[in-house]
């Protein structure tokens, strides 16, 4: 219960602004869970720590934490943190400026954590698909996908997190940079109308 609670608080500290505390109480998350054997607590508090790391530009240190928490999950067989794992990574790989590896991995993965019916994630998947586009120079299919992913936000309620719409925001500045402000909004609007299997559909297209 305890790494549990940690885990949630250091999540909360980080998304209000708070990093380093929210880093320290992760940590001691993972720590309590490995002492006690909850390899299920281990591997969320792992991940979550690795998105913080993404967030801080340490992408390096946040793939072994994502490769620590991935055989975890597959040890455990779980599906649905295997998916959240590899967006993660995905994000990771975007960070360092490894678009094509990234890009590789969504076309792979996309379709299998899509079905799994998690709307959050499938909109963290096509805010992955936007950044690889953009990072890739196309930046057409990145402001067309971004619309997408703001028309199901509002549609399931979901707001992006501050940490989250920085991180995506950096993704997409050279995209935005590469189109004129009423292009990159023509497009923007454009993705609004598509459904999610239209923007992987856009994935498939680029090749």
């Amino acid at each position: 219960k305890t790494a549990m609670e940690l885990n949630s608080l250091g999540v909360a500290h980080w998304t209000l602004g708070d990093a380093d505390t929210g880093r320290a109480m992760l940590r001691e998350s993972i720590d309590i869970a490995q002492e006690i054997g909850e390899e299920d607590r281990e591997s969320t508090a792992l991940t979550n720590l690795a998105v913080f790391e993404v967030a801080a530009n340490n992408a390096g240190y946040a793939i072994e934490l994502l490769e620590r928490a991935r055989a975890i999950d597959e040890k455990l067989g779980n599906v649905w943190g295997s998916a959240v794992i590899q967006s993660n990574l995905v994000a990771a790989l975007l960070r360092i400026g490894r678009a094509d590896e990234a890009f590789a991995s969504l076309q792979s993965h996309a379709a299998g954590i899509v079905g799994l019916g998690d709307i959050e994630l499938t909109i963290e998947v096509i805010e992955l698909l936007a950044g690889a586009f953009s990072q890739r120079g196309d930046a057409r299919r990145a402001a067309k996908l971004l619309g997408t992913t703001q028309a199901l936000r509002e549609q399931a309620g979901m707001p992006i997190r501050g940490p989250d719409a920085e991180l995506l925001e950096d993704f997409l500045a050279p995209a935005r940079e590469s189109l004129s402000a009423n292009h990159w909004e023509q497009e923007r609007e454009a993705g609004r109308s598509l459904s999610v299997q239209d923007a992987l559909a856009e994935a498939d297209a680029a090749g």
